[in-house]
């Protein structure tokens, strides 16, 4: 007897769905079985067929997701690193005249820093003694007529600094009336973009310079740096560099990490409680223990570990920020999470990256062998014999910058676009306060192994 398809039967039930090929149309009208000239009857558990073809559809969503994601990343980096090259000049403007000739430049500092102007304070302490071009700084807005550049902190003119998500009353920054046609207006921002909430289509055409860590930037100053040292320099390191024992100088082990900004867009409190598996973690802080004490009694505490966890609350290109670089100057090892490439920036052979490994159990098993190992962690210092960290000092490239006479006027004409840049996601309210949909995404991506911890 030949089977024919066109006889194929779905039959549904409560718990299960049968599915009958059956020869003689007429038998298909029981609805609960086939019967009589049956030639093949297959079954197969119900919930078994649902589970799998949900299970299928949503694998297939997450890949093409995962897909897009790899995508999005690769085509954000090479925009990024194309704009480096092009100096920006995506969203600037340089005319075409010549460039301002400046002697002895003005700089004046308008707005405050984080709602205060200790940064004058601290600036005029060591600005004259540090900085050879002889450039001088005020705080005093009436002195606006007379300056040749007039610096703004970017946190202290956004939304955030005005308080218009703690109480609602925020007011929009007010810029002075008066701008000479040759004065530099610089945007100053050492945060990471994920702090940047709300629109700054408004600043088209106002800032003629932007000041941060960023290679991007115009006045490029990061939060540290690394220098390579001479053949001379390295023929005259003092033997004692090389039979320094670090791991014995350390009185704790484990790691510390200080948090202050309970932000939490880099997963850090994710990769902290899974490597309390393997060795002792202690958060201090605002967003850890505290510090009872005051902030000194916290930073005094730091240097005593082993291990510093130098997690960044956000991934952006080139944002390295202290953490990593007290940590070194602490003689510590620094463990980072750095999904992005720092090569470029930071000192190789000298960090922990998690991302290194396959997942957060491999690298928690390593970071452990190295907590108990000298000759392993005494390794990790190695690169004192290559290299030396080197700061800059953005201010004093801004004053060197006034006086050059290399660069040519300019104004950025998408002042939005080059602070969002690719370089990092920026933070929205809706998606800090998600977090349900965080968790979610990333059980989700956890299960097709794209964020292998």
């Amino acid at each position: 007897m030949t089977l024919s398809y066109k006889y194929y039967l779905l039959n549904f039930t409560n718990e299960h769905i049968y599915a009958c090929w059956c020869s003689d149309l007429e038998k298909m009208e029981h609805k609960s079985s086939c019967s009589g000239t049956l030639v093949m009857r297959r079954c197969f558990n119900g919930k078994w067929i649902k589970q799998t073809a949900v299970a299928l559809v949503v694998i297939s969503f997450l890949c093409l997701c995962f897909c897009e994601l790899l995508l999005v990343s690769e085509f954000n980096r090479i925009q990024y690193m194309s704009d480096i090259k092009q100096n920006g000049t995506l969203y600037k403007t340089i005319f075409s005249d010549g460039p301002d000739q400046r002697k002895s430049p003005k700089i004046l500092l308008y707005t405050t820093f984080f709602g205060r102007m200790v940064w004058y304070d601290e600036y005029l302490a060591t600005f004259p003694k540090s900085c050879p071009f002889g450039c001088t700084l005020t705080d005093d807005k009436s002195e606006i007529q007379l300056v040749d550049a007039v610096i703004y902190h970017f946190a202290d003119i956004s939304w955030q600094a005005t308080g218009y998500f703690q109480d609602g009353a925020g007011a929009w920054f007010s810029f002075p009336e008066y701008r000479r046609a040759d004065q530099v207006w610089a945007l100053y921002n050492v945060e990471p973009l994920t702090m940047v909430w709300g629109s700054t289509n408004s600043w088209q055409g106002v800032f003629n310079w932007t000041w941060s860590y960023t290679r991007a930037a115009d006045i490029v100053s990061p939060y540290g740096g690394k220098r390579q040292l001479t053949d001379v320099e390295k023929d005259n390191i003092h033997q004692s560099t090389f039979d320094y024992n670090y791991y014995e100088a350390k009185i704790r082990s484990g790691g510390i990490a200080m948090i202050s900004h309970c932000t939490d867009d880099a997963r850090r409190y994710r990769i902290i409680s899974k490597l309390r598996h393997f060795i002792d973690v202690r958060v201090v802080g605002r967003c850890g223990e505290g510090c009872p004490d005051g902030y000194l009694s916290c930073n005094n505490l730091l240097g005593d570990y082993k291990f510093y966890l130098a997690f960044e609350n956000s991934d952006c290109y080139d944002y390295v920020s202290e953490k990593y670089w007290r940590a070194l100057e602490r003689k510590q090892i620094p463990i980072v999470a750095w999904k992005l490439n720092m090569s470029d920036i930071v000192i190789p052979g000298s960090f922990i990256n998690v991302y290194d490994f396959v997942n957060l159990d491999e690298a928690g098993r390593f970071i452990q062998k190295v907590n108990t190992n000298s000759t392993l962690y005494n390794s990790f210092f190695k690169w004192h014999k290559d290299y030396t960290l080197h700061y800059t000092n953005g201010m004093c490239e801004l004053c060197k910058k006034l006086q050059d006479g290399t660069s040519r006027r300019m104004a950025y004409h998408d002042m939005d676009g080059w602070i969002h840049n690719n370089t990092c996601k920026p933070m929205t309210v809706r998606i800090r306060h998600s977090k349900f949909l965080t968790q979610v995404t990333d059980k989700c991506f956890r299960g097709i192994g794209y964020l292998p911890f």
